[in-house]
């Protein structure tokens, strides 16, 4: 008994000093990055009237997106699911490459504004959006503002900007772009 005593005795003191020395050691976790109140993965696409010829063309373009997966982080949306979008604005052309030699590159900023309806909540909202992919023009974003409904006041963010184009672009021209599986975060 004295042996397992002993044996008991130095595991706890071992136990100890290894939590001792990793508390001491180790670097704090770090602080955590404030969540969203909603985040969910989209597909978005947006369609042009025309097709892009010019520098400082304004082209009114329409909008459809959807979004599924939807969590609420915080707690604060939780019956937040799932959407359905759509809208308008004018893409304004700002970048050679959707007019010059590479015409299937949209190079451009697009200011609109369009209504969302959530499911299961039945929450509409309206919101504000730019789409700006020239990095001459600058940060390369789709950003939106909500200024109606259950989340107005707050911003979403959308990552990893990565957008298609019409397959049939190099012959007829860009008539649209998409983005499949973007992450939406809502704050």
């Amino acid at each position: 008994m004295k042996l397992a005593f002993g044996i008991n005795r130095a595991a706890r003191a071992a136990a100890a000093l290894t939590i001792a020395a990793a508390t001491t050691l180790l670097p704090a976790p770090a602080a955590h990055a404030e969540v969203g109140d909603v985040v969910y993965i989209a597909n978005f696409q947006v369609n042009l009237t025309e097709r892009p010829t010019r520098l400082g063309q304004e082209i009114k373009t329409s909008d459809t997106s959807g979004g599924v997966a939807a969590i609420s982080p915080n707690g604060k949306f939780p019956d937040h699911w799932s959407n359905t979008a759509t809208g308008g604005g004018t893409a304004t052309i700002n970048g050679l490459p959707a007019v010059g030699p590479v015409p299937c590159l949209p190079l451009f900023t697009l200011v609109g504004k369009a209504e969302v309806s959530w499911v299961p909540s039945g929450d509409k909202n309206k919101f504000d959006y730019t789409i700006n992919t020239n990095p001459l023009a600058g940060s390369i974003t789709v950003e939106a503002r909500y200024t109606t409904g259950g989340l107005a006041g707050r911003t979403a963010t959308v990552l990893p900007v990565v957008v298609a184009v019409n397959p049939d672009c190099g012959t007829n021209g860009l008539k649209w772009i998409a983005a499949a599986n973007a992450v939406v975060t809502i704050k």
